[in-house]
């Protein structure tokens, strides 16, 4: 989660395919669809999708959304006017990533270590070819201190 451009779920991954007016970014947790309004050089080595909390939902048997992602809810923080935070843990066979959702629900509606599954639409999701304007700041090294 970056907090520079807001707070924004941010997955590295390579672009696969551009198809009528949709690319699809391969990353370590799935392969996740975006809308290629902007000029995107497709030959880049690696490759952003970049999510806010705000445009996350809760995905049900009822609902459909372009991407999911499925995960252990870690934590659910009720804020009184915004709604609750939630913190989903997922993780693929080498990495441990976390998404954070803003939803208009309780938090008592979620318990730590259940299963949840968070969508959102292609239209939602920005890709970027870099995460800095300076190619000699790392982000997660020099600014997050990860």
């Amino acid at each position: 989660v970056a907090t520079f451009v807001g707070d924004s779920n941010i997955l590295e991954g390579s672009l696969t395919e551009t198809t009528e007016g949709t690319m699809v970014i391969e990353t370590d947790l799935g392969r996740f669809r975006v809308n290629a309004t902007m000029d995107m050089d497709e030959t880049a080595d690696t490759a952003y999708l970049v999510v806010r909390p705000g445009d996350l939902s809760v995905a049900t048997d009822d609902t459909t959304y372009s991407n999911t992602v499925t995960g252990t809810v870690r934590d659910a923080i009720g804020h009184p006017v915004s709604g609750t935070e939630l913190f989903l843990q997922v993780d693929d066979d080498q990495t441990q990533n976390e998404v954070q959702a803003r939803l208009q629900l309780s938090p008592e509606q979620f318990s730590e270590g259940e299963t949840a599954t968070l969508g959102w639409e292609a239209t939602d999701a920005h890709l970027l070819t870099e995460l800095s304007v300076n190619s000699e700041v790392d982000l997660e090294a020099d600014i997050l201190g990860e």
